[in-house]
C-alpha cells in the first residue's frame, strides 16, 4: 500500500500496528511533515501573487484605457480613446467614430516617416494613390493611373493642367510673373522677348499677288447692329474672309469629352463652330500688297 502525505500533513496508507522497527526514520518523517506544511504555505503565497498580478493588469473597461487587450490578436479601443506616446502625450492615434487620426500635438515637432519606401493605398488595398521611393521619385495617381511624377530632371505630368479661379503663372527668381495665363479670358502674357529661333517657321505666303490683294480686300467689319465696340471678337466679319486666311474651329471639337474640362460632359455646353483668322497669312499678304503699291508709287514718281 502506498503511503500518502497530503497538504495538511496527514499521513495515510499505514497498516494497523504500524511498520516494523527501523522502516521509517523519525527524522525523515518529521522532515516530510514539514515539507507538506510548506507546500500548503506555498499554495497560499501563490494565491497572493495571483491577486497582485490581477491588480496590475490593464482593466477591461474604465481607467485610462477603454478597450480590451488580446495579445494573440489586437488592441480594441473605444471611440475618442487614443493611444498616447511621449512624455506629454505628444503623439496620438485614435478614431472618433467617423474619422481616423494620427495626431502630433507637439508645439514645434514634426511627424516623420523614415523608411525606404512609402505608399498610400485605397481602403481595400487594391490601388496605389501615392508612392515615394528612396533615392528615386514620388508618384501621385488618379484612379491608380500615374498623373504627376518627380524625376531626376524635374517633374513629369501625364494629363492636362487645369487653371482654377486664379491665373496660372510661372514666376522668376526675382518674384515677377514671367508667363501668365488668365483663367477668365485665356489671355497669355509673356514678360520678355519670345525668340523666333525657338519656333519652326510655318508662315504661309501667297502664291500670287492677286491672292494677296483678295485677302486684304476680304477684310470687312461687321454690319451695324452686329458690330460691338467693346468686344474685339465681334468687330471683324469672319464670314467674308478669303479662304486663304480663314480658319474654322469645328463644333465637334467642343462635343468630345477629351476636349472638355474635368466634370463637364457632352450635353452640358452648346458650342458652335468658331471662325478665326490666320494672322501670319494676313501679314504675308500685306507684305506683297505693300511691295506692289510701293513699286507703283515709285513708278508714278519717276514718270
Amino acid at each position: 500500500m502506498a503511503i500518502v502525505i497530503n497538504g495538511s500533513g496527514t499521513v495515510t496508507g499505514l497498516s494497523v500496528g504500524g511498520l516494523p522497527d527501523g522502516t521509517v526514520d523519525t527524522d525523515t518523517l518529521a522532515n516530510t511533515t514539514v515539507t507538506a506544511a510548506k507546500v500548503a504555505a506555498d499554495v497560499a503565497t501563490q494565491a497572493e501573487l495571483d491577486a497582485k498580478t490581477d491588480a496590475t493588469k490593464l482593466p477591461l473597461a474604465g481607467g485610462t484605457m477603454t478597450g480590451q487587450l488580446n495579445l494573440n490578436s489586437h488592441l480594441d479601443m473605444g471611440d475618442n480613446h487614443y493611444i498616447a506616446i511621449g512624455a506629454g502625450d505628444d503623439f496620438q492615434i485614435y478614431h472618433d467614430g467617423t474619422h481616423s487620426y494620427i495626431k502630433n500635438t507637439h508645439s514645434s515637432g514634426s511627424t516623420r516617416f523614415n523608411q525606404k519606401y512609402f505608399e498610400v493605398n485605397n481602403a481595400a488595398g487594391t490601388e496605389s494613390m501615392l508612392s515615394a521611393y528612396e533615392n528615386s521619385g514620388v508618384t501621385l495617381r488618379y484612379d491608380n493611373v500615374s498623373k504627376f511624377l518627380t524625376t531626376n530632371d524635374g517633374v513629369q505630368i501625364n494629363g492636362n493642367i487645369e487653371i482654377g479661379t486664379h491665373p496660372f503663372a510661372i514666376t522668376g527668381e526675382g518674384g515677377s510673373d514671367r508667363l501668365t495665363i488668365q483663367e477668365n479670358t485665356g489671355n497669355v502674357w509673356i514678360d520678355g522677348n519670345c525668340s523666333a529661333a525657338s519656333f519652326t517657321d510655318r508662315t504661309p505666303y501667297p502664291e500670287t499677288l492677286q491672292i494677296a490683294y483678295d485677302v486684304i480686300n476680304s477684310h470687312k467689319k461687321l454690319p451695324d447692329g452686329q458690330y460691338k465696340a467693346n468686344d474685339e471678337s465681334k468687330q471683324l466679319d469672319h464670314s467674308q474672309l478669303h479662304e486663304y486666311v480663314s480658319l474654322t474651329t469645328p463644333s465637334t471639337l467642343w462635343t468630345e469629352n477629351d476636349n472638355l474640362p474635368e466634370g463637364v460632359s457632352v450635353g452640358d455646353i452648346k458650342k458652335e463652330e468658331e471662325k478665326s483668322r490666320n494672322m501670319s497669312g494676313v501679314i504675308s499678304c500685306l507684305v506683297e500688297v505693300i511691295k506692289d503699291l510701293s513699286a507703283k508709287v515709285k513708278a508714278l514718281e519717276e514718270a
